[in-house]
């Protein structure tokens, strides 16, 4: 992950500064830091341990070791204890969240673009970066867990992440309003033929059945599409012409089922509380 990340992102964005700007190191894609970091308060392990620790990490976190909800409660762990190994000289943070969304994805719970824990802990940034750091604490007495740090600490940690995740969902299934996108659909063909759509010109009533009917079954039949649209063929290919013409349907070839898609002019009516007009 560290090393396709920084092979797609400018070198310039490669380089470490110092507090007066310059350089001092230059960050290798996917290659562990050579050197003693300091992280805030946290002083990772030293570079010679690297190799080590990050095995014993992909063992101790390895997927086939953890069941059911057990999966999800390692991965959160898994997020600490990769940050406080800081095995990169920078990019742990993204390198982590990034894994992170990826584990999370493969236990089944793919947000196909739609929702991702990175987004939440961005809108908690300093709750998150307080979390992270009071997992750092070393264990406080033998009702504290069996290693070296707080398992306490880790668990509420845990838990943060988790509440995260589940605040996530629910902030999307908020703003996309799943329940009501027939009206939305509805309202922007009437926008369309009204006005107050600039630009284009307006789509026939029977659009936003295609439209919708294209959304809840992901395609939609060339077939059906003509079938549904109770006009002549020719007409509704014409139709059909149009709503891919201006983005609102797409096709991979001329015989392809049609993929419901979101112009930008169908954003602010599709998802009003995603795209304000």
């Amino acid at each position: 992950i560290h090393r396709v990340f920084y092979e797609n992102v400018p070198e310039r964005l490669w380089e470490l500064k110092n507090s007066q700007g310059n350089v001092i190191d230059v960050v290798v894609p996917g290659q562990y830091r050579q050197a003693l970091v300091e992280v805030g308060r946290h002083i990772p392990p030293d570079a010679e341990k690297l190799s080590d620790l990050m095995t014993g990490f992909c063992e101790t976190f390895h997927p086939d070791h953890f069941q059911g909800d057990r999966k999800l409660i390692a991965i959160m762990a898994a997020h600490h204890r990769f940050a406080w190994i800081h095995p990169f000289s920078d990019g742990n943070g993204r390198v982590g969240r990034l894994f992170t969304d990826a584990a999370l994805k493969l236990t089944g719970l793919d947000s196909t673009g739609a929702w991702c824990l990175s987004r939440g802990l961005a809108r908690q940034s300093s709750i998150y970066k307080s979390k992270l750091a009071a997992a750092d604490a070393p264990r406080k007495g033998d009702f504290d867990g069996r290693g070296q740090l707080s398992e306490s600490a880790l668990m509420n940690f845990c838990e943060f992440m988790l509440d995260c995740a589940i605040d996530q969902v629910s902030y999307i299934s908020e703003l996309l309003d799943l329940a009501s996108f027939r009206k939305r659909i509805n309202g922007y063909v009437q926008a369309r033929n009204d006005g107050r759509v600039k630009g284009l010109g307006e789509l026939k009533s029977i659009a936003s059945i295609l439209l919708h009917t294209a959304f809840v079954q992901g395609e939609l039949e060339r077939s059906q599409a003509i079938e549904m649209s109770g006009m002549s063929e020719r007409t509704a290919r014409r139709m059909l012409g149009q709503l891919k013409g201006e983005g609102l349907l797409s096709e991979t070839s001329t015989r392809s089922p049609l993929r419901w898609e979101i112009p930008e002019h169908a954003e602010p009516w599709y998802f009003p509380e995603l795209v304000p007009a």
